[in-house]
Parts: C-alpha cells; structure tokens; sequence
C-alpha cells in the first residue's frame, strides 16, 4: 500500500477539499452546528461538483430524509456520508432517494475519480430550491406589483425566509403563520418573536386582507410536491442565497404578465422575453477563487495577528457574493481576525439583497457588515479596505451618456484614450484607493487586457514601482456569465510598502476553454504553480511578470507561450511588416446602399448605373476561402476619391432608377445617420476612399472570423465593407498578384496553423470567431515568401497549389496544408497541431 493510501482518511473533510481543489465551508452556523448530530461539510466547486459531506454514524435509508433536504436546500445535488474512522462512503442525491450507492475510497486517485463521476453526472429534471423559489417570487412580484416599489418586495420575499426558518427552530409555530390573513399580522407576530425588527417597513402598501399570506404557507412550510425535501431556509440563505437573489434581481428587470392565478396565486411561469444580456452577476467560485487569492496575497504583504481588522470592499456589490466568499475564506483561516464587510451598489434593489445575503451567510459575531447605496463613480471617495473585490459593469462608450462619459474620462485622466469602458474606471479608481499592502481582484471585459482604450492604464500599471500585477486569468467563450458580450477575464493587482523588484515577480495565470472553468479553478488549489502539467482545455502556472508588457496582458498557455517563442527565434516579421491592414467601408445604413445580386436584378438598373455598384467582400461573401459575388455595394466615388455626384439633380439624371426605387424611399433615414460628416446624403459614412478607389489586387478578410475567412480579390474589384483589406508593401500590387505569392499566402492564412496563431493574438467574439481588426493582427508573425534564405522556390510552389485549390471551392487535405505551412514557419508540424485541430 503507497504512504498517500496509508496516509488517506475518508472521515477528514480537509483531505478531500484539499485532494480535490475544492473550498470546504460548515455546513450549519456555530448555534446549529453540534445539534445536528457528526460533521456536515459543504465541499464547494462549480455548478455541478459542489456536494455536502456528512461524518456520521446515519446512512440507513429511513434516517437520512433530512440529509437530502440539506442538499436540496443547499443547492448542490450529492451528499456523501463517511462513517467515522472508516473509509466506506454512502453518497445519494436529492432526486434519486431510492437510489443509495456505496463505496470503498481507499485513497486519493479513488477521491477524484469519484468527484469525476459526480461532476460529470446529469443534473436533477426535477426543480431545485433556487428554482422553485424563483417562480414563488414571481408570483409574490405579480401580486404587489404595480402597488410595491421593487425593492420593497425584496424585503417582503426576504421575510417569508426568515419566517420558515423560525418556524424551524420553533419560535415561531406553524399554525400561527397559517392562522395569518394579511401580511400584517405575520408582520406582526414575527416582530414580536424578534425574528425582525418591529419598526422594518416591509409591507407597506399591500398590508391588507386581500393579501393573503398562506398561500404561500406550503411553499415554505411543506415538503416540496415534487422531489418531497422540505426547505431548510436557513441552509438556503448561507449557501444558495448568492444565486437566489441573481436571479430575482433579473426576474424585477423583466416586463411583467399579469396573469391568472393558480391556486390562489399568480402564475409563478417565467415571464415570455429574455433578460437583456448582462455580465453583472458573478459565479459563486469564480468569486470564492478571486477572494481566496487577494486574501492571501494581503496576508503575505502584510503582517496580520488575531484580532487585528481586515477590511473587505465591493463598490458594485449586486447580491454580496464577494462578501459572502471573503468572510468564507477568512473564516476558515480561524484566526480570528475583526472582520469589516462593506458593499456599494446604485440599485437599491442589489442593497436590499447584499445586505440581506451577507447577513443570512454571515456568523453575526464574526462581521461588521455595511451595505450603502451610492454611486461608486461619484465624488465621494472610497473606504480604504485592505481588499476590493468586485466585478464592474461592462458598460462600452457608445451605450453610456453623456454624463457617464464625462465621468469616466475625469476619473482615467491622464490615461483615458479611445472609448474606454466603465469597467476601467471602476478598475482605475479601485486602484487609486488601495493603500500599501492592499490588494484588489476583480473581473474585467478581456478586451480590456489588449484594447488601444486600456494601453495607457496598463503602462501605467507597469511603470508604478508600487504596483505589481499578481494574478491574471481569462475565460474563453461567453457561457460563464450568462448573456455576457464580451469573455471575461480576472486580475489580482497589488500595491506594496515599498517598490517591488517586478522582474523577480510572478504571475498566477489561469486560462479555461468554455466548459472547463471549474476544472481550472480547482487545478489553482491543487497545484498554482502547475507541477502537474496542463490539460488541453484548461491551463494553471506562473509566469514571469515580464512576460504581461504594456501592448498586450492577453494571458497564453504555457505551451503556446513555448511556440511562440520558438517562433521568434526564427525571426519571422509581423503582418504588418508585409501588409497594410485596411479598415472596410461603413456605410450607416446598409438597407439602402448594399444590396444582393436578385435584388439589384430585380429593380432592372440599366448598365450606365450598374457602373456605381461594386461587389461587397464582407462577412456575408468571404466563405471557406472563397470571395462571392453576392452582395453589391452603392460606391458613388471616382477614382480621385471625391464624390462623382456633387448635387441632389446630378444624383437623380445619374442614377435615376436606384433613386426613385430605394434612395427616395430611405432618403430620411440616409439623412438621420450621425456620423455622416458633412457629406452629401447619399454617400458612405467612411468610402475609404484613399485605398478603396482604385481597384488594384489585395487579400480580404471578414472583420471577425477564424479559418477560412481570408480569400484573394484577383482583380481589385471587390470594395471591403464588413471587413479588412490586406495590401501587400514590398511591391506594387499589380506585381503581387501576378506572382505566385498571394494564392500561398492564401494558404497559409486559411491553415491551421494561422489559426492556432490568432489565438493568441486576437480576443474572441460571441460565436467563437476571432476579432481580425488590424491592432490584433499587426502583429502575429507570418514568413516573408520573398526571403530566399527562408522559403524554398518549392515550398512557396506547394502553398500555390493550395491555395488555388481553395480558391475553386475545396479544400486540401488539412494536414497536408498544415504540414506546408510548418515547413514555411521552419518549426516541425506535431509541435503545432496537436490539440488544435
């Protein structure tokens, strides 16, 4: 047997948490703790592999009716129970009661292919806690609304909680909240328990006898008819209750149906319409791994005894998650630290839910909790806590006001360039407010990491001698925050006592495809330095602070960052070296000036106005490496770059077909667009006119796109509107294409390879493509077909062949490419392609 068996212990909720990279937390509060009989350990993970760990003597069927309702509560959907000092372990779940399974854990490989199983397993058809509360409050929403301001129905949701847990603990009885016929009365009989303040002004308005408060008695008071758990409201509101109020928050935002009632309540159906998409909200463990790090990183900077203050804040604190986790971590760290809890947030709905989650999860005796409703950007200067921890809203430029911008360029001045993001004035200012020793870790819009808007900000991260930045991670794909328009990334920046030596620093980096983010928050726990390697679909590991300059903090894996090296040692120039990268046409309003080939057809314009219409390389015509000639676009410019019709009757005698069967007809609408500029109403917002008049060869690509969406304009007669346009700078254009080099360079745009190269170069975009603008590409490395003592006249022969091919509409075989364009790169094909495909 090896010493890691011998050493094991089932009956030990540390050795898990630790084998598995999970956070532990007590299940029950200190006052319930030693009532329940064993240890009852909630081992938390992501959405699917958190589940609650009993050391006790009950796994008979008939006496764990209460363990299921734990879980149930909870919002996880496993319990194990370990019989002490033993290694036998009885895990069920919820929504199987029937369905006991046993097993023998001798060791740690058996714990995590056990945790595997369970993370793996479906997830219960049947409602969850959150999920049935969700449709009690908004069928709670639909009886006081339009009466109740939303935040008062929080307060109302809020009370029903802490009224079924009194009745559990028995202060309150049950057949005293069913003999209740207005919210008054349970008002006032939970008042006189002490179970809320008696002056809280709860209901308000909907104080009457119409209201009536029992039917909603069963919800909180009966055994579920569904999966038959009965609600542990107490369990709910220090687990669940993070989750609860994200969703409720979104549930308010909603357009209400008023609709029958069922029962003698509303409908709890969801409301019909989406939410609009939003990023405010943040993953519990993405929240719990941020508050683990900055916690630690402060302790590490600063010398801290029991019973000195640790401060916590978050300016846009939405339902507390970050308060809850910090006060988790420092908890568990029992050194009895004064903790101070503070949250900021505009929304007095997100305050009426922070301040009543951190205290539901909150050990009163532990926190001083402080939750103020202000606007965190506004004058008044923020608490100077030892940590911030926050996710701020990913608001852009051109969706704020007027106000707002004035606001974000006072707060980044001197480092407000281009359209900067709200976020990065939340960021900005949280970095202002740190003190010596203090850390902040927050989520941040990825684009941020490598936007022209952040360069400044990120130069003057890296100039500051106190400044280092600590950690840095980015979550690939758009799943984790649900509706979210940009992926999310995550910094941890600390400011020290005195100036740190930045290039002996290191960096935590954690990078996640879609799907596999928990795995990568648990792999930090287990292994940050990563010793044990990298999985193709997550990456944990240090970096070298020198490695994140100014230009770009986009994190790559460990074993991209090797390519990426090893490719410059062959000393390949960049794009923009060999090409020109063009921005598009804009046209502000596409309706009327591109149209599609049946359309343009079927209007019947005569050949002498046919002359103004050019074909469109746009993300609609450029396929598989192939151009379109689909869509046409209106381009009235002769080839000086001015406008060929200087008067509205000039434009009519012209083209008179096109103006009395479209432009008349949208003529208001040309007229309304912004950002025209002084330009006749019938012209582009931006013609390009300085690149795009003259019709010479050039490599197109969709503005955002991955392999297959560069294809080559032979002729120069496509104009590039949703899209870029790649010149070639060595020769003139017409020499270009009459060489053999634009269809191999054709290939090699289109491999692989290339592909796996915008990846770490260019940030995704919803939909899984990659943001080909030129301050992305301009730098990804691309061989120079000319330089002889590189590429062979054999190997550039080859990628012709290919890309010919391409051209015709099929394609090679992708190895066979990809083996070519290695071959051109100098760097062997099993080093590249390897987890790319």
């Amino acid at each position: 047997m090896s010493s890691a068996s011998k050493n094991w212990t089932a009956d030990k909720p540390d050795r898990w948490a630790e084998t598995l990279g999970l956070v532990g937390v007590p299940l029950f509060g200190p006052d319930r703790a030693g009532a329940e009989g064993g240890v009852h350990t909630l081992l938390l993970d992501g959405d699917r592999g958190s589940f609650i760990l009993s050391v006790c003597d009950v796994d008979a069927p008939d006496e764990m009716s209460p363990l299921f309702s734990w879980c149930w509560s909870s919002n996880v959907t496993f319990g194990a129970v370990v019989r002490p000092r033993t290694r036998f372990v009885t895990l069920h779940r919820w929504d199987a009661r029937d369905s006991l399974r046993r097993f023998t854990i001798e060791h740690e490989r058996s714990a995590r292919t056990l945790f595997d199983k369970l993370a793996s397993t479906s997830q219960p058809k049947s409602p969850s806690a959150v999920q049935r509360l969700i449709s009690v409050f908004r069928s709670l929403r639909r009886a006081l609304l339009p009466s109740v301001e939303p935040a008062r129905i929080v307060r109302v949701f809020n009370t029903f909680l802490l009224g079924a847990d009194a009745v559990r603990r028995g202060t309150v009885a049950k057949r005293e909240w069913l003999g209740c016929t207005s919210l008054d009365e349970l008002l006032a009989i939970l008042a006189a328990k002490q179970v809320i303040s008696a002056n809280e002004n709860v209901g308000g308005t909907v104080a009457s006898n119409s209201f009536m408060v029992q039917d909603f008695a069963d919800v909180f008071l009966e055994p579920d008819p569904i999966t038959g758990c009965r609600l542990d409201a107490n369990l709910l509101m220090r687990h669940a209750s993070g989750l609860l109020y994200q969703e409720a928050h979104l549930e308010l935002e909603k357009p209400i149906q008023v609709q029958g009632r069922l029962f003698g309540i509303p409908s709890g159906r969801p409301e019909k319409g989406a939410a609009k998409p939003d990023a405010r909200f943040t993953a519990p463990p993405l929240a719990r791994l941020l508050a683990e790090q900055a916690l630690k990183i402060h302790l590490e900077l600063v010398n801290k005894k029991p019973g000195d203050k640790i401060s916590v804040l978050d300016p846009a604190c939405g339902s507390g998650v970050f308060l809850v986790e910090a006060w988790r971590e420092l908890n568990a760290l029992n050194r009895r630290f004064a903790i101070r809890l503070v949250g900021y947030d505009q929304s007095s709905i997100a305050c009426e839910m922070a301040n009543f989650c951190a205290k539901s999860a909150v050990d009163a005796e532990t926190a001083e909790i402080e939750v103020e409703r202000r606007d965190s950007l506004g004058d008044a200067k923020w608490e100077a806590a030892d940590v911030i921890l926050m996710n701020p809203p990913f608001t852009f430029w051109n969706d704020m006001s007027e106000p707002e911008r004035l606001t974000v360029k006072s707060i980044l001045d001197p480092f407000c360039h281009d359209h900067a993001d709200k976020a990065l004035a939340f960021i900005h200012r949280a970095v202002l407010t740190l003190k010596p020793g203090a850390v902040l870790a927050c989520v941040a819009p990825a684009p941020l990491l490598e936007s022209k808007a952040g360069f400044l900000w990120r130069q003057y991260i890296a100039n500051e001698p106190s400044l280092s930045l600590r950690l840095i991670g980015c979550f690939r794909g758009f799943n984790y925050f649900r509706g979210a328009v940009v992926e999310p990334a995550f910094l941890v920046i600390a400011r020290h006592h005195e100036a740190a030596t930045k290039s002996e620093s290191c960096v935590q980096v954690i990078l996640a495809k879609d799907g596999f983010e928990d795995q990568a928050i648990r792999q930090v726990r287990r292994d940050p330095t990563g010793a044990e390697g990298d999985s193709p679909d997550w990456s944990v590991f240090k970096a070298d602070a020198l490695e994140f300059a100014p230009p770009s903090w986009l994190p790559r894996s460990r074993e991209s960052t090797k390519r990426l090296r090893a490719l410059a040692h062959k000393g390949h120039p960049r794009i923009d070296d060999l090409f020109r990268v063009k921005l598009g046409i804009r046209t502000g309003y596409d309706k009327a000036l591109v149209l599609k080939r049946g359309e343009l057809k079927r209007l019947g314009l005569p050949p002498n106005e046919m002359r103004w219409f050019r074909p469109a390389a746009s993300n609609a015509t450029i396929r598989s490496g192939r151009l379109l000639d689909s869509l046409c676009v209106f381009y009235p410019y002769a080839e000086a770059g001015v406008c060929a019709f200087s008067s509205h009757a000039e434009l009519k005698a012209s083209v008179p077909a096109y103006y009395e069967k479209v432009l008349s007809i949208h003529e208001d609408a040309l007229k309304a667009r912004r950002s025209l500029r002084n330009r006749h109403w019938w012209e582009l917002v931006e013609p390009r006119t300085t690149w795009q008049c003259s019709l010479y060869p050039k490599i197109v690509s969709t503005y955002f796109g991955q392999r297959g969406s560069f294809a080559f304009d032979d002729k120069g007669r496509f104009a590039v509107t949703q899209g870029f346009g790649w010149v070639w700078r060595k020769t003139e254009p017409e020499r270009f294409a009459a060489s053999l080099l634009p269809w191999a360079y054709l290939s090699i745009l289109n491999s692989r390879v290339f592909h796996s190269l915008l990846a770490h170069y260019c940030p995704t975009v919803r939909g899984g493509q990659y943001d080909l603008s030129v301050r992305f590409v301009r730098d990804v490395p691309l061989p120079d077909l000319t330089d002889a003592t590189k590429v062979t006249g054999q190997a550039i022969t080859e990628l012709f062949e290919y890309g010919r091919t391409i051209a015709t509409g099929e394609f090679p075989s992708l190895d066979a490419l990809d083996r070519a364009v290695c071959r051109v790169y100098g760097l062997p094909f099993e080093d590249w392609i390897v987890g790319e495909a």
